[in-house]
């Protein structure tokens, strides 16, 4: 029975006598190095160094409209939602095509780089772009080649402008949603405030009572209390999604919550009555009593259209400041390169010259190969 061995001495040799032919290969390799550093485009690198904005922390109210959304600006928008620090979420934004595509119509990209296919054009953005998150400071620095060393430090310049008005976008978009949203039900509560209000007088006509001012008053005074009520927990329930009971904020809202029970458990002269509407004392308790359920019913319904009101008004306001970029902090803006950055002649050189070591080195065994078996015989 036979088995082989490689001959590591016989392969030495063959390397040892070849040194012409790898001293060759070498050559010719480096000289080949040369001349692709000679003629080379030279590339020039741009660099800009931001503080990402606050995208990650759930106490912000725009990361809930970024990272507790639904909303998709259109479908080529692609986001990472398992980022966990604000520089991989922002790195995540300027990978969108969505934010690309603001980079390729601001500098007529489709035309600089010869090409109508968009998505070719995207492609040259993402391998020329380059974000480096700086673990120790937390700032975002973001490169960009290109043989125009003005147009270098323009666009990655402009990824900062692109970055803050797509984090707008977002963010205006669904203050949009939710101004269409209160719009739809101003009109919807104004319908049922003048529906009871109706009812109101339709029954006092009938029954020929006239609205006393008492009963109004602390009717009034009750729907009002009730509806700053109905509004503080609604905010402290949004507030338990991302602040703790000891949060200062938290307990202002929650005292501000059990203040307005008190007021309510005074005025009704009964404990935990917050949903009850006070019934003034020497009023007949028939006629009354009905005519205490459409009031209360009518205040009630002005009370809410209020509400929606000023939320169409304040979703209103967000919507007209949010068309205004959001604010990126630069700590370093990007200057006009002066010095290329590609090609690397020094490392291009060094690195050709081994190869055709390697090359040369690979040839000449394959070429001995034979000679560099060494077969056993095993009794």
């Amino acid at each position: 029975m036979t088995y082989k061995e490689f001959d590591l001495f016989k392969a030495w040799q063959i390397v040892k006598d070849g040194k012409k032919i790898i001293a060759i290969g070498s050559g010719i390799t480096t000289f080949i190095a040369i001349i692709y550093c000679i003629f080379a485009t030279p590339i020039f690198t741009a660099k800009v160094i931001i503080n990402p904005p606050k995208l990650t922390d759930p106490g912000i109210g725009l990361s809930q409209m970024l990272l507790g959304s639904s909303y998709v600006p259109n479908s080529n928008f692609s986001f990472d939602y398992t980022t966990k620090t604000d520089a991989d979420t922002a790195i995540a934004m300027m990978r969108t095509n969505a934010l690309m595509d603001m980079v390729v119509d601001k500098f007529n990209l489709t035309k600089l780089y010869k090409s109508k296919d968009r998505e070719i054009v995207r492609g040259i953005l993402y391998g020329r772009a380059q974000f480096i998150s700086n673990i120790r400071s937390g700032f975002l620095e973001i490169y960009f080649d290109d043989s125009n060393p003005k147009l270098a430090s323009d666009i990655v310049n402009f990824y900062v402008v692109a970055l803050g008005q797509l984090i707008s976008n977002v963010a205006h978009e669904k203050s949009r949603q939710r101004m269409q949203f209160f719009l739809s039900q101003m009109s919807s509560t104004k319908d049922e405030m003048i529906k009871a209000q109706d009812s109101l007088k339709t029954f006092a006509k009938a029954n020929g009572i006239i609205a006393g001012q008492q009963l109004q008053a602390v009717a009034g005074l009750s729907i009002q209390l009730q509806a700053q009520l109905v509004s503080a927990k609604s905010q402290l329930q949004a507030m338990s999604l991302y602040a703790t009971n000891n949060n200062p904020e938290y307990k202002s809202l929650q005292a501000t919550i059990n203040s307005l029970k008190a007021q309510l458990d005074k005025l009704s002269g009964q404990s935990n009555a917050v949903d009850q509407l006070p019934i003034p004392s020497g009023l007949a308790p028939g006629l009354a009593q009905q005519y205490q359920n459409l009031l209360g019913d009518a205040l009630l319904r002005e009370e809410i259209y209020k509400l929606v009101v000023k939320q169409y008004e304040s979703a209103k306001i967000d919507v007209i400041s949010e068309e205004v970029p959001e604010a990126i902090q630069v700590i370093d803006p990007a200057q006009v390169p002066i010095h290329k950055s590609k090609p690397r002649r020094l490392r291009i050189i060094f690195s050709s010259f081994v190869l055709g070591i390697f090359l040369s080195v690979v040839y000449l065994l394959f070429k001995n190969r034979k000679s560099l078996i060494i077969y056993h015989l095993n009794n």
